[in-house]
C-alpha cells in the first residue's frame, strides 16, 4: 500500500552514488545552517535576557514580591511561578523541569507531590503522602456545629 505523495519517490539507496552523495550533502549543508540560525537567536535572547527591565511596572511587580535581581531573566521567570500558581499546568510541569524535580519521580523521591502523582504507575493512598494530609487536628470537624435550637 502507498503512501500519499510516495508515488515518485526514489530511495537513495536506488540512485546514482553522486546524486545520492550530492542529496546527502545538502541535507548536511541544510542542517548546519538550522543549527547555526537556531545557535544565533539562543545568543540574541541570552543578551536580552540579561538586560535589565525598562518598565516601570515591572519594576514596581518585581519589587513588591521582594526580588532585587530587575533582569528580563528574572522578570520571565517570576511570571512562569505566577503562572503556576495560578493553576496553569503547562507553566507547573515547564517550572518543575526547568528546576529538575521532574527527575525525582524517575529516582523514587516520594516528597515531591508532582513527582509523585507523575511517576507513579500504582494507586497512590493518600495517607502517605505527607502534602495531602489534613493539617487541622484528627478530633476537629471540618463542618461547623449547628446552634441549638
Amino acid at each position: 500500500m502507498d503512501v500519499p505523495g510516495t508515488k515518485n519517490l526514489i530511495p537513495l539507496t536506488e540512485r546514482d552514488p553522486e546524486e545520492a552523495r550530492a542529496i546527502r550533502s545538502a541535507g548536511g549543508k541544510a542542517r548546519w545552517a538550522k543549527v547555526k540560525k537556531q545557535k544565533t537567536i539562543a545568543e540574541m535572547l541570552t543578551q536580552v535576557l540579561a538586560l535589565d527591565v525598562t518598565g516601570a511596572k515591572v519594576k514596581k511587580t518585581l519589587k513588591n514580591i521582594g526580588v532585587t535581581d530587575t533582569t528580563n531573566k528574572m522578570f520571565v521567570a517570576v511570571a512562569l511561578m505566577m503562572q503556576a500558581q495560578a493553576g496553569d499546568v503547562k507553566a507547573i510541569k515547564l517550572l518543575t523541569e526547568l528546576i529538575g524535580e521532574d527527575n525525582q519521580a524517575i529516582s523514587g523521591d516520594s516528597s515531591n507531590l508532582m513527582a509523585l502523582i507523575t511517576g507513579t504507575k500504582e494507586e497512590i493512598i493518600a495517607d502517605d503522602v505527607p502534602e495531602l494530609q489534613q493539617a487541622s487536628a484528627f478530633d476537629s470537624d471540618v463542618v461547623e456545629p449547628s446552634e441549638p435550637e
